[in-house]
């Protein structure tokens, strides 16, 4: 769901000393009365550091981002009376690295079960109170539909029922609300196995790329090279519209989405991942089930693909890692060279 408030969100960190402290005595016998009783002797302490424990790096995606561990199509066909195909993993590398995982079972009627699940501990307070109880409004680029929250066990989970066609005419409310009461509960129960672990976002390092603006981005390459034209402006005309996990990746940095366009009609839409390379095996996995993936080499990355996908059936797009981050970069009529020059154009701390 989209439209949902920012966010705002520390470590600590102790060791300790030990200190060993010697004094010094006369022996036995008689003094000699012409000397000083003989000085304590203090001996430096050797101080000992605890050892600091490891700290994961990695996230760990809300149910191993397995769309089918969270819901089965089945389960959620008997709750809202619809025949549901299997799930759809929407999950962006951005929101992944915060540990989340975005699914929609969809109906051949319009109907689709969302649900964006995240560790509640990422979530902001003022949108777990908003979705505490059942909400109904619009969202996506044109989508309606009902969602409620539900959390448990450091799982926060946004289920959302879209709305769809009644004899011509939209769901009402009422309809939405009773069968998303009908599908919370399944969620629910996959929230409470004990075998689920925990959501945990990644923690950043000085390898992340440090979040930029678009504005800097496009100060630092050659966009009238890249689309051949001295006439660009930002944005691209799709409609597209971000779910409120992609704005939350977004405000917590691990997600940079930027797009330009020329009046000639060329464009570029750059998807940067601080991070995102945890997930750079399900990322190849999603592109390669939309095209055959081609190895090339891009300057400043350790792996990177061409895909014959995008937005346009004849776009081609390029996804890179350099072993930390992940680049995705669509339309761009030459996205290997303009691939190169994004990941030369990003700063690290």
């Amino acid at each position: 769901m989209n439209g949902f408030p920012p966010s705002r969100f520390a470590f600590v960190l102790a060791a300790a000393s030990i200190v060993l402290l010697v004094s010094g005595c006369a022996g036995p016998g008689s003094a000699d009365p012409g000397l000083s009783p003989t000085p304590s002797v203090s001996v430096s302490p050797t101080a000992t550091t605890a050892p600091t424990p490891a700290v994961p790096t990695l996230a760990v995606p809300a149910f191993a981002g397995d769309c089918g561990l969270m819901a089965s199509a089945s389960d959620l066909s008997v709750s809202v009376e619809r025949t549901l195909a299997d799930p759809e993993n929407g999950t962006s590398p951005g929101v992944r690295t915060l540990g989340g995982t975005s699914c929609v079972w969809r109906a051949n009627d319009f109907l689709g079960v969302r649900a964006h699940a995240l560790p509640t501990a990422i979530v902001p307070q003022d949108v777990q109170d908003s979705y505490a109880t059942p909400t109904c409004g619009s969202y996506t680029s044109d989508g309606y539909g009902c969602g409620v929250a539900v959390s448990k066990r450091g799982i926060w989970i946004l289920v959302s029922v879209d709305s769809y066609l009644i004899d011509g005419s939209p769901a009402t409310d009422e309809v939405l609300r009773r069968q998303l009461a009908a599908a919370t509960p399944v969620f629910e129960s996959a929230m409470s196995d004990a075998t689920t672990p925990a959501p945990v976002a990644a923690v950043p390092d000085d390898a992340w790329w440090s979040p930029i603006t678009c504005e800097q981005l496009a100060s630092g390459i050659d966009l009238t090279g890249i689309l051949g034209s001295d006439d660009v402006q930002s944005g691209y005309p799709s409609g597209l519209a971000a779910t409120f996990p992609e704005t939350l990746a977004e405000e917590r940095g691990t997600s940079i989405s930027c797009a330009w366009n020329a009046a000639s009609g060329s464009a570029i839409i750059v998807h940067a991942s601080p991070g995102g390379a945890g997930g750079w095996q399900m990322i190849q996995d999603e592109w390669s089930a939309r095209s055959p993936l081609t190895a090339i080499t891009i300057p400043g990355a350790e792996e990177a693909f061409r895909a014959q996908a995008g937005l346009r059936p004849e776009s081609t797009s390029v996804i890179a890692t350099d072993g930390t981050n992940v680049l995705q970069v669509m339309e761009a009529p030459d996205p290997e060279s303009a691939a190169g020059q994004i990941i030369a154009a990003f700063p690290r701390d």
